[in-house]
């Protein structure tokens, strides 16, 4: 993981800290960092895949950040609805139904245009989830 981050040129570091009913103290950090669409999309595919349950996949719930948005334009497949935030999830069934996948032109031609990064970004992502 060292290395992967060494790469990275700018994170934003989230800090969290809490006790248990035990007082036991736990700090919680997590790095963000800018990834493009078509390697998060390929990479949540590939882990959803391995889970064997991309196929069953109906909804994901997610921000509205055009790299997050953009990401359902490189599933393999099609029929995976996008809900913005929780607030959405809280209006009931009919609104899962009738939620729908949001794509970006734009986010998706800036993918196009760092596609050299794409396979070294990927693989560090992968890396992480392991």
């Amino acid at each position: 993981m060292k290395n992967n981050l060494s790469k990275i040129t700018y994170i934003a570091i989230t800090a969290e800290f809490w006790s248990d009913k035990k007082q036991n103290s736990y700090l919680g950090l997590t790095a963000h960092y800018r990834h493009y669409s078509s390697i998060i999309g390929r990479v949540i595919e590939k882990q959803l895949t391995e889970l064997q349950i991309f196929n069953k996949v109906t909804t994901i719930t997610c921000d509205g950040a055009p790299n997050i948005v953009g990401l359902f334009d490189y599933f393999s497949r099609t029929g995976i609805n996008r809900i913005n935030n929780i607030e959405e999830c809280n209006q009931g069934d009919n609104e899962l139904e009738s939620a729908t996948t949001d794509s970006s032109t734009s986010d998706q031609q800036s993918d196009e245009d760092e596609s050299e990064d794409d396979e070294d970004e990927e693989s560090d992502l992968e890396d992480n989830f392991q």
